[in-house]
Parts: structure tokens; sequence; C-alpha cells
């Protein structure tokens, strides 16, 4: 491995063979990660917990161009994290969800929010269980009371803005399901 790897065993001796594992997903980070600058690695074994045995501790802290990924993996109370290979294995898959997040915001390809379709319901038919709701570009769409977030259908009156994801059904688009946008007092 070309990056530079520092590995500290803590409350532990060290072992050839942890290490070796250590130096094994530190190679396949690189692997994923090229432009990684550095690699320090501490291995932890805890105080022995009273119900289940060594829960090992996992920290990486990783030196890339833009800043730095930190990742502190703590296994879940379960006998798995007993195995320093498997809380290696985990946190080093942490890493590397966190090296791609890192390189998505550095790349700008970080996933943009789309704001849901909105509108105004126009028309409501509470015998019938159903309503329509124009949307901001004209287009009317069907909506049954079950689609009404909160149960809140009851509440909804003619004018009431409102989100809606939107799906095909039989006669065209209607709302899976719409939120009623609440407005303060004076709106």
């Amino acid at each position: 491995m070309e990056t530079p790897l520092s590995i500290t065993f803590r409350d532990i001796e060290a072992s050839p063979a942890l290490e070796a594992r250590i130096q094994h997903e530190a190679q396949h980070l690189a692997r994923r990660a090229p432009r990684l600058t550095r690699c320090d690695v501490v291995l932890e074994a805890p105080h022995r917990h009273k119900h289940q045995g060594m829960l090992w501790r996992v920290h990486i802290r990783l030196e890339l161009p833009g800043g730095e990924v930190v990742v502190t993996h703590e296994g879940p109370r379960d006998h798995a994290h007993e195995s320093a290979a498997v809380a290696l294995r985990d946190a080093f898959r942490a890493a590397e969800r966190q090296v791609e997040r890192h390189r998505e915001k550095q790349e700008g390809d970080v996933k943009a929010h789309i704001a849901p379709p909105s509108g105004r319901v126009t028309r409501l038919e509470p015998k019938a269980d159903h309503g329509f709701i124009t949307l901001d570009d004209g287009e009317e769409v069907y909506f049954h009371r079950h689609s009404v977030a909160g149960h809140a259908f009851d509440k909804l009156h003619i004018g009431a803005a409102v989100t809606l994801v939107l799906s095909e059904g039989d006669a065209g688009p209607q709302a899976s399901l719409v939120r009623p946008l609440h407005q303060g007092p004076g709106a």
C-alpha cells in the first residue's frame, strides 16, 4: 500500500494477524479511494462486558484532498463484534461509505432533493371519499380519503395548499399521498 498507514493497538498486544487484516482492509479501501493520502487505524479492546465477551472498537482517520473522514465504530452489543475481524470489516465498510459521500460532495454529485409537487384542493366529495387537486402547473389530479396523511381528509377545504406524491392510476395520474400544508394564523 502506497498510502501511509498507521496502526495502533490499545489495551491489547500487537498482533501480526490483526495487523495483516488491517493492511488488507486498508489496501481494499485505497483501491476504492485512490486519492487517499493517509490512513490511521486504532483497534481497541474495551473492558469485558458483563453479558458478552470483548466488544472491539475501531477508529479510522483518513486524509483526503479537501478534508478528512473519521469513523469510530463500536459494534452493537451482540456476539458478532466479539471478533476483531468482523469489527474491522464493518468499520472499513463504514469508512468506504463515508469516503464515497466525501467524494460526491467534492465533485458536486450530491443528490439534489427535489421538492414534491404541490397544488390546491379544488373539489371535495366527502360522501364519495375523494377529491381533486389542481397542481401548480394546472393539471387536475384525483385523490382518495386514504391517501391523505394523518387521516386529515375531513380537515381539508377548498383552496387548501397541499404537497403530494403522484402515481399512475387507472384513469391517469393520481395522488398516492397528500400532505396538507398547514398555514399559520393570518395566512
